[in-house]
């Protein structure tokens, strides 16, 4: 298993995981592709959300 793929995994599950931990988790659909990609659109919408109230709040 690719290291850059092990660490996507550790940041996504909050810790350090071996090879064999990844490569099982890499293997076993723990959330539906679809639920993940909304999520991922959620957190590019807070970021953004989240940034323009910073701006707001320095001006």
């Amino acid at each position: 298993m690719e290291q850059e793929e092990i660490r996507r995994l550790e940041l996504k599950f909050g810790r350090k995981l071996s090879e064999g931990e990844a490569a099982e988790i890499a293997n076993v659909d723990i959330i539906a592709d679809e639920d993940d990609q909304l999520y991922a659109e959620a957190d590019k919408v807070w970021s953004t959300l989240a940034i323009g109230d910073l701006m707001r709040k320095n001006q």
